[in-house]
């Protein structure tokens, strides 16, 4: 934030006034950063999940879909097993690919939000 950004005053009751005041000391902001972050989170919460606001975001978002789907896979994979029923070759290795597939996106997408955050 510059100091060339505009000011804005507005009126809040005291025990609001406090809870900030308590949530930057905690956080190590100043009151103004405090409510800058919040007022900031809430629009975000707001909007659609698919809506990115930085790239970091993106990422973030594939990469919970893509944990998602590991998951839904593995479980899917399981319910099969217990069938106890033949599982032949094809079922096998196309389980196996999608299985490698998605573990190499979730350790790219990983590696690309480290980069981010090394910035």
């Amino acid at each position: 934030m510059a100091r060339n950004d505009p000011m804005m005053r507005f009126r809040a009751p005291e025990e609001l006034k406090a809870r900030i005041e308590q949530a930057a000391a905690k956080n190590s902001r100043t009151l103004n950063a405090e409510i800058i972050y919040r007022l900031d989170r809430s629009f975000a919460e707001s909007d659609p999940p698919w809506i990115a606001h930085t790239r970091k975001d993106a990422l973030e978002f594939q990469l919970v879909q893509a944990e998602s789907k590991l998951k839904w896979l593995s479980e899917k994979w399981n319910d099969r097993l217990a069938t106890g029923k033949p599982i032949g070759n094809l079922e096998s290795i196309m389980y196996e690919s999608d299985i490698s597939s998605i573990e190499d996106s979730i350790l790219f997408l990983k590696g690309k939000i480290k980069e981010i955050e090394d910035l």
